[in-house]
């Protein structure tokens, strides 16, 4: 029996793994490490780190943040093509942010060539074709 082709382009393997770095970090970022800083808020013994936590409101920055790479990296998974103009943009401007003003520490130097690294592979004609496949 012959089976038609699928219509569905076939995903790179880079792209899920890129998908799944954003839902991972966002779990980490969006209920692990609020967890903590809750935690440690209710601590008395630290009150720099309540002060910090609730002037600065850090706990809505992580929170967006976590929705945003929960959105990301769905959207990478799907193949939507605003998922990949948003990933290249949020790439470019990381890695030109690192590797131009701290480019002299060396995490900051391995996240930048990393997201190089990232913008290189998603550039790639066979993994845009995958992108516009879907998206036309």
């Amino acid at each position: 029996m012959h089976q038609l082709p699928s219509t569905r382009p076939l995903q790179p393997a880079g792209v899920r793994i890129l998908a799944t770095f954003y839902i991972v970090l966002a779990g980490v970022l969006g209920i692990i490490l609020p967890l903590t800083i809750v935690l440690d808020i209710t601590d008395p013994t630290r009150p720099l780190m309540r002060s910090d936590v609730l002037t600065f409101g850090f706990l809505p920055f992580f929170v967006i943040f976590a929705l945003l790479s929960i959105a990301l990296g769905i959207g990478l998974w799907r193949l939507r093509s605003t998922a990949y103009t948003l990933t290249v943009v949020i790439h470019t401007c990381i890695a030109a942010y690192l590797l131009i003003f701290l480019w002299h520490q060396p995490m900051c130097l391995a996240i930048g060539v990393s997201c190089v690294g990232v913008l290189m592979y998603i550039r790639r004609p066979s993994v845009r074709a995958a992108f516009r496949a879907l998206n036309l």
